[in-house]
């Protein structure tokens, strides 16, 4: 499929979403970046309890994983998406990070990188029908 500017814009607003809805702790919303059955795919060492080497599978499970309360005031920011076209869907990888904002200057918690495949729907929005991450450790 040729991915077009359109495309682009779109998916940027898609990681946006992400980012925004999960620093909200907007459960639904943030479930609303994915397709109905869509996963979300941890590496061993995520950084949050409960959550090492799972997978969420499904709008339910997503709508659960967020629904827990958060200590921290956090947000998260992606970078720019290298996009590749693998027929069905787009292989996206990004980079990600999560900032602690509760302390002055905020800190860098962690960084990850996300490999998403990416579908467009048949209304021309794009979800993600899968997202695994990987922590990059920080080392001091």
């Amino acid at each position: 499929m040729d991915i077009t500017a359109e495309d682009r814009f779109a998916i940027q607003d898609l990681y946006a979403a992400y980012c925004r809805t999960v620093d909200l702790g907007d459960a639904e919303g943030w479930a609303d970046t994915f397709t109905d059955d869509g996963k979300r795919i941890y590496d061993d060492n995520p950084g949050a309890p409960g959550r090492a080497g799972r997978t969420f599978t499904g709008r339910a499970e997503l709508v659960k994983l967020q629904s827990v309360p958060r200590p921290l005031r956090v947000r998260h920011w992606h970078g720019s998406p290298v996009l590749t076209d693998k027929g069905d869907y787009l292989e996206s990888v990004v980079y990600g990070m999560v900032l602690d904002i509760s302390q002055d200057p905020p800190a860098i918690m962690a960084h990850f990188t996300y490999t998403d495949e990416l579908v467009r729907l048949p209304d021309g929005s794009w979800r993600m029908r899968s997202r695994a991450s990987a922590r990059d450790l920080l080392r001091g």
